[in-house]
Parts: structure tokens; sequence; C-alpha cells
């Protein structure tokens, strides 16, 4: 455990009708991830925000999420972004979005 911590806001995710507030939940991945960098951490996880109580499909959290560790590879940002995911489905979900978009990323799981 860390003293110093940088948090999302999770309650911005919206379904409206069918459609996903994209951008906001962008900014739940990609906020915490630069404050965590600026404070010089080295570490970052995070949940499948907004993709239980909330609704959000876990494809479209899984997709944001990746997206956005990828980019901060780009970045070269020094963190070691870990999604911690509630089962085994999300980390279905999460494992073959991974493969689709071609990421350089590793899913471990506890089994």
């Amino acid at each position: 455990p860390s003293s110093r911590s940088a948090e999302a806001d999770t309650h911005v995710f919206q379904v409206k009708a069918g459609t996903v507030a994209k951008s906001l939940l962008r900014k739940c991945y990609n906020n915490p991830t630069w404050v965590a960098a600026a404070m010089g951490l080295r570490t970052l996880a995070f949940p499948a925000i907004s993709a239980g109580a909330y609704g959000c499909p876990m494809e479209v959290v899984a997709e944001i999420a990746l997206r956005n560790a990828m980019d901060n590879e780009h970045e070269n940002l020094p963190l070691d972004i870990t999604f911690y995911l509630y089962d085994q489905d999300a980390l279905d979900v999460w494992s073959a979005v991974a493969l689709q978009m071609k990421t350089p990323f590793r899913v471990l799981s506890d089994e």
C-alpha cells in the first residue's frame, strides 16, 4: 500500500438510449494516469471503471482502458498499470479485447 494515491471519479459514466459517454470514461483513466506520473508514482491500479453498477459494457471499458495504457507506453510514462477485474468473465472479455487490439500486455490470473 502506498501513502499516496490518484483517484478517478467513477460517477461520470452515463447510459442514454444505448450511447456510452466514452470521452468521460477516457478521462477517468487518463487523468489519474497523468497525475500519478506527475507525482512520481511508479505503479497504478484500476478497476473496470463504470462496468458494474453504472452499466457500461465491459468491452467498451476494456478498449478505453487498454488504449490508455498503450498511449502511456508511447508517451514513455514510467508507470506499471494493473487492471483488477471482478471475475473470470471480465478477464475473458479483457483478454479478447487485448488480443483484438494487438496489445503488448500480459494477462495474469490468480487461478
